[in-house]
């Protein structure tokens, strides 16, 4: 009877009531000459309160982890309509100045960023100074650029004279949201973003 009990705690089948009623099943039939010793009783009741005590904090865990996506999915949602900075290397030229945004792995001396067509023909150029770390933005004139979509890139260099890493950078506003296979990407721009690849939020379009 004994191992029956031990056995049935350890594959985590037991509830409290069914160990129960096998415990008092096992001290009604067990033999009066021969007892139950009270260090077995009392590490049959530690194994029970083990696995209850493993029940419940799994399912804790499931209800703290279902709160943290919860969260998670608000957070996402409330980026809709906000203005967001994501990796890519396109601007969109309306006016008579443009934004363009890189991020810097290291501080520069000096370094170029190149803007091209959609032919791949280069029309512009912006000479970039010294530069620390991080998000960078610089402003090309485009008084005299016809409106439309062009691709951009950075070239930069330290100190000494080392290649510096840049990684270009594209802003929108979000206008829709939507998870593919459980990853959730924002619309920008007209194309599916994922949110793992935004790294800020701006203010919204409508403040």
């Amino acid at each position: 009877m004994t191992a029956s009990i031990t056995d049935s705690i350890s594959s985590s089948s037991l509830g409290q009531d069914e160990f129960l009623t096998l415990l008092c099943t096992q001290l009604q039939n067990q033999n009066p000459l021969d007892p139950m010793d009270g260090t077995e009783f009392a590490v049959q009741l530690a194994q029970f309160t083990s696995v209850e005590q493993l029940t419940n904090l799994n399912t804790g865990l499931d209800s703290v982890r279902s709160d943290l996506v919860s969260m998670m999915n608000l957070e996402v949602i409330g980026g809709v309509g906000m203005e967001m900075t994501y990796a890519g290397d396109e601007i969109e030229v309306t006016g008579s100045e443009t934004e363009i945004r890189f991020v810097l792995d290291d501080a520069i001396q000096q370094g170029t960023v190149t803007i091209y067509d959609g032919g791949g023909t280069k029309v512009g150029t912006v000479d970039l100074g010294s530069l620390e770390a991080g998000l960078q933005s610089v402003s090309w004139d485009t008084s005299g650029v016809d409106a439309g979509t062009y691709t951009f890139e950075v070239s930069a260099a330290d100190a000494d004279g080392n290649d510096v890493t840049v990684e270009t950078m594209m802003t929108g506003t979000a206008t829709a949201v939507s998870w593919i296979s459980g990853v959730p990407y924002y619309r920008i721009n007209g194309t599916d973003v994922p949110f793992s690849s935004v790294i800020s939020f701006g203010g919204s379009d409508n403040g």
